[in-house]
């Protein structure tokens, strides 16, 4: 803390956002020395002291009665050396694996390291397979990788329609939802209680950001570095303005199928710098109350007092009433929307939020934070590539989920329109009992209606439209 403190001291000129990372720079290289001077290389540390207490224990058979008092005295301090050296490496190890649900226990460096072993095994892509041939070369797999999430992030929608026609399309399904007070709770600028609340509020033990500053060290901190934090954000929000390279992410690629080698089987998780995080967390917590007084009845991811299990039940209700005789019949299926986080219309999310009510100031907010954003690939431990992006929401971002929900809303009070203008008719089902014509969560649907030729007809102009409009197209793997 003393060195932190002291490197924190030394003073910068410039605006806060400058002052900020300038700081955290050379408190990077200031902490590195200490670490290598202090800490050293903890598994050599061990060594050395299990060295040193094997060799006091072998002195014992060699040394008179009267040495062996000092000899003790000697032991015990070795002892207590040697398990100060086993805490660091078991605190290296269980930070390594991840292990969020472990909270205390008998040291077990095995198990976390066999842990991290299996971690780094499973993250790591060896082989990719591009159409039709396997490849194992890792300059041409990191090639591959980035040529993807640059067409997947950084490609302009080449079909997306003119803004116009996408105004009139947002009009037809949206009304003004979001009142006077509302926008004024969501514009105010962030105050020093409000800020410190979302630090720490947010899990200290979430994997740092591209600068190595995670939670914990905000958290520890704060004290020292509190103020500079706060200008920082206030900053942003008064200006409407980021440093370039400030909201630098780096994209860790997940696999979703295990053993799969195409790089659609992997799901990109971006990792923010915390300083972003706490911005975002901010909006989250203003915009919460809004979307869920918003969302439609029909979505159930993300909302609070909603979840999947819902769905599940649901589901299993309307297939139930699959069975009913009707002309026609009834029909229910599921589709997925491909890469549903990456491939969101920024241009459709903004007006949106504009057609919703939003104040442009808070619309301003969020586009900042959309064009601000630059990434870097990890493949294999090394980060590859640094560009900017044109499309998308982060999935790990706070405030994404809640933008998600609020852009899905257009897609189904589109569906609820069409159901309700009796262009799809609903499906068949016992008196009384009203099945509903469809279920949202996240980028998966399931519709319910009638197996009638125009409902099917007009629900799939319709999700064409809709993703012309949006940039979400069904996955039609």
């Amino acid at each position: 803390m003393k060195l932190i403190h002291d490197s924190w001291a030394n003073k910068v000129v410039g605006c806060p956002m400058f002052i900020l990372q300038h700081k955290l720079k050379r408190l990077k290289i200031d902490l590195r020395d200490w670490n290598k001077n202090f800490f050293s290389n903890v598994h050599n540390v061990v060594l050395l002291k299990q060295g040193l207490l094997l060799g006091i224990e072998q002195t014992f058979k060699t040394v008179s009665l009267s040495d062996i008092d000092g000899l003790l005295c000697q032991e015990n301090i070795a002892k207590e050396e040697l398990d100060h050296a086993l805490h660091c490496q078991y605190l290296f190890w269980k930070e390594r694996a991840k292990m969020l649900w472990f909270k205390d226990g008998d040291r077990n460096t095995d198990f976390f390291h066999v842990v991290v072993k299996r971690r780094n095994n499973s993250s790591g892509i060896h082989r990719l397979q591009i159409y039709n041939e396997v490849i194992e070369d890792p300059k041409l797999i990191q090639d591959h990788i980035l040529d993807f999430y640059k067409n997947l992030y950084a490609k302009s929608i080449s079909n997306v329609q003119d803004t116009s026609n996408m105004e009139d399309f947002i009009g037809t399904y949206i009304p003004k939802m979001v009142s006077s007070e509302e926008n004024m709770m969501l514009i105010k600028c962030p105050n020093f209680l409000e800020i410190k609340n979302v630090v720490f509020n947010l899990n200290g033990n979430s994997a740092p950001g591209p600068n190595g500053f995670g939670s914990v060290f905000y958290h520890s901190c704060w004290e020292i570095i509190g103020i500079d934090v706060c200008n920082v954000i206030q900053q942003i929000f008064k200006q409407n303005w980021v440093l370039p390279g400030m909201n630098s992410n780096v994209v860790s690629l997940i696999p979703k199928i295990h053993g799969h080698e195409s790089i659609k089987a992997y799901r990109p998780i971006v990792v923010a710098s915390f300083k972003f995080k706490i911005i975002s967390k901010i909006l989250a917590y203003r915009i919460a109350p809004v979307a869920a007084r918003i969302i439609s009845p029909n979505q159930y991811g993300f909302v609070k007092g909603r979840q999947v299990q819902d769905c599940i039940g649901i589901a299993f209700e309307a297939i139930n009433m699959l069975s009913k005789k009707v002309i026609g019949g009834n029909v229910s299926y599921k589709v997925d929307i491909h890469k549903s986080f990456g491939t969101r219309s920024w241009k459709f999310l903004l007006l949106v939020l504009t057609r919703y009510g939003f104040h442009p100031l808070f619309v301003g907010w969020i586009s900042t934070i959309l064009r601000s954003a630059m990434v870097s690939i990890r493949i294999n431990g090394n980060l590859v590539g640094f560009f900017t992006l044109s499309k998308g929401v982060k999935q790990s971002d706070p405030l994404s989920p809640l933008l998600f929900c609020l852009v899905d809303k257009v897609f189904s009070r589109g569906i609820s329109k069409l159901v309700n203008d009796k262009k799809i008719l609903h499906m068949a089902s016992p008196q009384g009992y009203l099945t509903p014509s469809h279920i949202l969560y996240v980028d998966d649907i399931f519709f319910f209606c009638r197996t009638d030729i125009k409902s099917l007809r007009n629900l799939s102009i319709f999700l064409k439209t809709y993703g012309d409009f949006s940039g979400q197209h069904v996955n039609n793997s």
